[in-house]
């Protein structure tokens, strides 16, 4: 299966995704950056912490992007 990496962008800098996840396909992986940027939001939420406006670029094992998903903003 492909691997594809899930940097997080957030206040003007980037966080690598140095292990990255095996994955069936481009689909997918923007299914699961999205499933995790709405965990990662709730769960700052829950712990009180700001939300800021963070995303993933999501991309595949040759470096290519294949999308970006930003972190749904929630308030309590």
């Amino acid at each position: 299966m492909p691997s594809y990496y899930f940097h997080v962008r957030s206040s003007g800098l980037r966080y690598d995704d140095k292990e990255g996840s095996e994955l069936k396909n481009n689909d997918a992986a923007l299914s699961e950056a999205e499933m995790s940027a709405r965990e990662v939001s709730a769960d700052r939420l829950r712990r009180g912490l700001p939300n800021d406006e963070a995303l993933f670029e999501v991309q595949d094992a040759s470096g290519s992007l294949v999308g970006t998903v930003p972190f749904p903003r929630m308030s309590g």
